[in-house]
């Protein structure tokens, strides 16, 4: 059996080399099947993604991947696959966590277009619907939005650094309350 211990979670772009890339992704991009799994559109791939993909430890051959495009001041998640025989095993949660991480630290919002009968497994991640066209949402993840953890733990709310600027004597709005001698 498939466990997320046995595997190796690595990010690939074509930028970096695009032989090696298309030699390890290529069947993915010309599959009909996964291109169906993912919504009926061809994968696409540019200058500006990144692949996170799973594999097991010493092999090449591809278990699953999520793709994201990083623009200026925003992230977008573009495709996510997992081999039929790879599912329920836990690997896409793990590459979900290791993207959603590295999003957070670009610090940029996330932002996704799923069909609408899933959007409900990404709102415990801090993921909102923002708009709806027939069955596909698009779904935003602001910067310090929450956790992405299931269970609410991770990341909170941004901590107060400051402190409340001191009010000169005699000069507040309001003036101070006398103190009886």
């Amino acid at each position: 059996m498939i466990r997320p211990e046995h595997c190796e979670f690595v990010q690939l772009r074509s930028a970096d080399d695009e032989a090696a890339f298309f030699a390890q992704m290529g069947r993915f991009f010309a599959s009909a099947t996964v291109r169906r799994e993912c919504g009926g559109y061809p994968l696409n791939d540019g200058p500006r993604y990144r692949w996170f993909i799973v594999r097991l430890k010493g092999q090449a051959r591809v278990l699953g991947f999520i793709s994201i495009e990083q623009q200026a001041d925003v992230v977008r998640i573009r495709e996510g696959y997992v081999r039929a025989e790879a599912r329920g095993l836990g690997l896409f949660r793990a590459l979900r966590g290791q993207v959603l991480d590295y999003v957070d630290g670009l610090g940029l919002d996330c932002t996704m277009r799923m069909p609408e009968a899933c959007a409900r497994f990404l709102a415990p991640h801090g993921f909102q619907v923002r708009s709806t066209r027939g069955r596909w949402v698009t779904l935003v993840r602001n910067v310090h939005a929450g956790s992405h953890e299931a269970d609410g733990t991770g990341r909170g709310p941004v901590p107060r650094v400051g402190s409340p600027a001191a009010g000169a004597a005699g000069g507040g709005h309001q003036p101070d309350t006398p103190v009886p001698a």
